[in-house]
C-alpha cells in the first residue's frame, strides 16, 4: 500500500529533524525513482540531500545524485535541488562534484548557487579559488547579496590580505543596506582584525548600529592577537557597562590578553566574574585559565583550576606542563608527564613532547635533567620532528655539552632551523665559549643572513668577553646587513588602581623625581658589581648612567618599587628576552627590597626572592 505524500513528507521531516540522517536517505531511496518534478518531491529531495550533507557522506550523496540525474525528469537543473548538491559535494569535501554540478546548471544559476560555491571553497581551505569565483561572478553579471559579502569577507580573513579585505569593504559598501547587516559587519570586523588593521576593525565596529556578543569577541580576540591587550581590556569593560552578557569564547579572549599582559592583577577579577556570571566552564575555558595564570607568574593557581577540573584533555596537560617550565618547576612538569601517561584514556601528541623535552633541557640546566628516548616516541605512535630535536639540542647545550650538542645537530635528520642553531648560541652566551658560538652564528647567517637576534647574541657575548673589537665588528656587520634591533618595551600594572604603565628604552624617569631616585638607589646597589657585556668606550660615569639606568624593565621595576606597598609581589614584563645585567639588578632587588619579583620575558618567567631567581641563571 502506497503512502500518501502529506505522510511521506511528514516522515522524512521527522527523520530529519532526529539528525538520522542515513535512515532517512534509506527510506527514501526507493521511492525516487518514480518520483515526478513537483514541490513535494522537491522538497522530499532537499532533504535526503540535506541529511547527506549533515552526515558528510559523500558515497550516498553521490548515489542520490545518479538516481536524480536519470530519466531526464529535470531534477539536476532545477536550482533548488542543484544548489543543495553543490553545498552537499562542497560540505563532504568533493569540490570536483561541486563544480560539476554548479557548470551543470547552465542559466539556471542563481547568486545562492554562486553564494554555495563560494563558500565550499572557503570551507575548504581555497581561498584563492573562492576569490576567483567572486570575480567570476560579478564579470557574468549577477549582483552578489549580503550573504555573498560574508562568505568573500570569510576567505579574506584565510588569505589575511589587507588589500583585498579593503577592497571586499568597498563593494559591500556600494550595495545598499549591506553594511547594516550584522552577520556582514562582523566578518569585516575579523577580517581586519586578521590582517592587523585594528584601526579599520574598530572603526567599522563604531559604526555598526548595534553589537551582538560575536561582535564584541571579535574585536576583543583581535586586540589580544595584535599585541594591543590594554584597549582589549578596556572594550571589554565597555562591553559590561553596555549590558551585552559575556560569553565562554569572551572570557577565553580576555584570559588571553591578561596572559599576554602578564597581568594578575586583571586575571582573577575575571575568573571570579566568569564564575558569578555562572558561565559553564567548559575544558576550553578551564584550559585557558591555567595557561592565563602560568602567564601571570601564578603557578600555585594555575595548578589549582588544573587540579578542580572534572575532565582533561592533552591540551589542558600539556598547558599544565608548559606552565611549570616556564615558571622554573621543571621537577612538576616531569612529574605531571608521568601522572599523563598513567591516565590510560589520553596519549600525549607531538606538542606534548616538546612541553616535556623543554623542561627536561631546563633541568639539565640545574644538573637535574632527565631524558626522553625514542621509545616513548614509538610507545605513542609518533615520530620526532625538528622542534623535538632542538629540545634535546637545548638540553645537551645547557649542561655545557656544547660540542656534543653541535654534534647533535649535524646528525638531526631534518634540517636545522633558526630555533636549534639559536638554542647552541644561548648555551654558549651562558658558558661563555666564543668558538662554539662562532660555529653557531655562521649557521644561522647561513640561514637568514639578517637574523637580527643573532648578531645581539653574538656581539652580547664578545662584550662579556671583553673582546671590544670583535663586538663592534659583529655591531658593525649587523647594521652593514640591516639587521633589526627590535625596541625593547616593558610594563608593570598597578595593583590598586589597575593602571597599566608601559616603558622604553631610554625613559629614565619619566619625569617622576621618585622613580628617577629609585634608579640612582638600584645604580649604587650595582656600583661595586660586575658589569660584564658593557661597551669600553663609554666613560665610567656615563657607563653607570646610561648603561645601567637605561633598560626598560629596570625603569618599570623602579616604577613600581616606589608606587606599591612595601613587601607586595611586583610582576613586570617585558617583550625581549632580559639582558644578563638587568638580571642581576633584578635578583640584587629582590634582596634588597625584600620582595619577590616576577619579571616575564619573551622566553620564560624570573621569579627573583631573596637574590636568587627561579631560572638558576640560566634563560
Amino acid at each position: 500500500m502506497q503512502s500518501s505524500w502529506k505522510r511521506w513528507n511528514h516522515n522524512v521531516s521527522l527523520t530529519f529533524s532526529s539528525s538520522s540522517s542515513s535512515f532517512s536517505v534509506r527510506f527514501s531511496s526507493s521511492r525516487t525513482s518514480s518520483l515526478e518534478l513537483s514541490p513535494r518531491s522537491i522538497a522530499e529531495i532537499l532533504a535526503e540531500i540535506k541529511a547527506c550533507s549533515r552526515s558528510r557522506d559523500l558515497e550516498r550523496g553521490r548515489r542520490l545524485h545518479a538516481r536524480l540525474s536519470g530519466g531526464g525528469r529535470g531534477f539536476e537543473t532545477n536550482a533548488f535541488v542543484a544548489n543543495s548538491l553543490v553545498d552537499m559535494y562542497a560540505k563532504c569535501g568533493s569540490l570536483v562534484d561541486a563544480r560539476k554540478v554548479f557548470a551543470g546548471m547552465g542559466l539556471h544559476k542563481t547568486v545562492v548557487s554562486w553564494n554555495a560555491l563560494i563558500q565550499g571553497y572557503v570551507e575548504n581551505g581555497q581561498a584563492e579559488m573562492a576569490l576567483k569565483v567572486f570575480s567570476a561572478m560579478q564579470e557574468q553579471g549577477y549582483s552578489p547579496n549580503p550573504r555573498t559579502f560574508e562568505e568573500v569577507e570569510a576567505f579574506g580573513v584565510k588569505l589575511e590580505s589587507l588589500s583585498k579585505g579593503m577592497e571586499i569593504h568597498s563593494q559591500a559598501a556600494g550595495l545598499k543596506g549591506c553594511l547594516e547587516d550584522i552577520f556582514v559587519a562582523n566578518t569585516l570586523v575579523d577580517v581586519y582584525s586578521k590582517c592587523g588593521s585594528m584601526s579599520d576593525a574598530r572603526r567599522v565596529f563604531d559604526r555598526m548600529e548595534c553589537h551582538d556578543v560575536v561582535s564584541w569577541n571579535s574585536l576583543l580576540l583581535g586586540y589580544g592577537e595584535n599585541g594591543q591587550g590594554e584597549l582589549g581590556l578596556e572594550l571589554y569593560v565597555a562591553m559590561r557597562d553596555q549590558g551585552c552578557p559575556p560569553c565562554p569564547r569572551t572570557f577565553v579572549s580576555v584570559l588571553k590578553i591578561c596572559a599576554s599582559l602578564a597581568g594578575d592583577e586583571y586575571g582573577k577579577p575575571i575568573h571570579r566574574e566568569a564564575a558569578r556570571c555562572e558561565v559553564e566552564l567548559d575544558i576550553t575555558l578551564e584550559s585557558t585559565l591555567v595557561d592565563a595564570y602560568s602567564k601571570c607568574g601564578s603557578l600555585l593557581d594555575a595548578r589549582m583550576v588544573f587540579d578542580r577540573m572534572e575532565a582533561h584533555s592533552t591540551v589542558s596537560w600539556t598547558v599544565m606542563l608548559n606552565g611549570c617550565t616556564e615558571n622554573g618547576d621543571e621537577e612538576m612538569a616531569l612529574d605531571l608527564f608521568e601522572s599523563m601517561e598513567l591516565q590510560l584514556q589520553l596519549e600525549p601528541n607531538p606538542v606534548t613532547f616538546v612541553a616535556v623535552l623543554k623542561a627536561c633541557a631546563a633541568a639539565a640546566a640545574k644538573e637535574a635533567g632527565k631524558e626522553i628516548d625514542d621509545d616513548k616516541f614509538t610507545k605513542y605512535g609518533l615520530r620526532p620532528g625538528v622542534e623535538h630535536y632542538t629540545c634535546t639540542v637545548d638540553m645537551l647545550a645547557r649542561a655545557n655539552r656544547l660540542d656534543a650538542a653541535v654534534a647533535a645537530v649535524r646528525g638531526m635528520p631534518y634540517e636545522a632551523d633558526t630555533a636549534t642553531w639559536t638554542a647552541v648560541m644561548a648555551a654558549c652566551c651562558r658558558w661563555k665559549n666564543a668558538a662554539v658560538a662562532e660555529v653557531a652564528f655562521g649557521a644561522l647567517r647561513a640561514i637568514d643572513p639578517g637574523d637580527g637576534a643573532a648578531f645581539s647574541l653574538m656581539a652580547n657575548l664578545y662584550g662579556s668577553l671583553g673582546m671590544w673589537e670583535e663586538q663592534s665588528r659583529i655591531e658593525e656587520l649587523g647594521r652593514s646587513c640591516g639587521a633589526p634591533r627590535r625596541s625593547g618595551r616593558s610594563w608593570w600594572i598597578d595593583d590598586k588602581t589597575g593602571i597599566l604603565h608601559r616603558f622604553g628604552a631610554g625613559d629614565v624617569g619619566c619625569g617622576d623625581r621618585a622613580i628617577a631616585a629609585k634608579l640612582a638607589e638600584m645604580r649604587g646597589w650595582m656600583m661595586s658589581g660586575d658589569v660584564g657585556g658593557i661597551a669600553h668606550n663609554i666613560g665610567e660615569e656615563d657607563k653607570r648612567g646610561f648603561v645601567l639606568c637605561s633598560h626598560s624593565e629596570r625603569i618599570a621595576m623602579a616604577c613600581a618599587l616606589v608606587s606599591s606597598p612595601p613587601g607586595t609581589t611586583i610582576r613586570i614584563g617585558k617583550n625581549l628576552r632580559v639582558c644578563g645585567d638587568c638580571h642581576a639588578v633584578s635578583a640584587v632587588a629582590s634582596r634588597m627590597e625584600r620582595r619577590r619579583i616576577v619579571c616575564r620575558d619573551a622566553r620564560r618567567f624570573h621569579v627573583f626572592e631573596g637574590g636568587k631567581c627561579s631560572c638558576g641563571d640560566y634563560w
